[in-house]
């Protein structure tokens, strides 16, 4: 989890495993469970729904920093 005090990560490297983020169209919270590359050396990273925590999605780093989809979560 990011303590309150932390700033919101800025790109792909800021991004912490037990980083927790909120989907802005919708109310589920998200936790970053793992970061990886793609086979075309994109950053991504797998989230969890905390609130089903058998549901994950694979997400582009960038996805994940987009203000319009994602919020850090406090």
């Amino acid at each position: 989890m990011i303590p309150r005090t932390a700033r919101p990560p800025t790109d792909a490297r800021g991004i912490r495993l037990g980083a927790r983020f909120r989907q802005v169209s919708v109310s589920a919270e998200w936790e970053v469970v793992a970061r990886f590359h793609d086979h075309d050396g994109i950053p991504h990273v797998r989230i969890r729904n905390l609130c089903d925590l058998g549901t994950t999605k694979d997400l582009a780093c960038t996805a994940l920093l987009n203000p319009r989809r994602f919020r850090v979560s406090e």
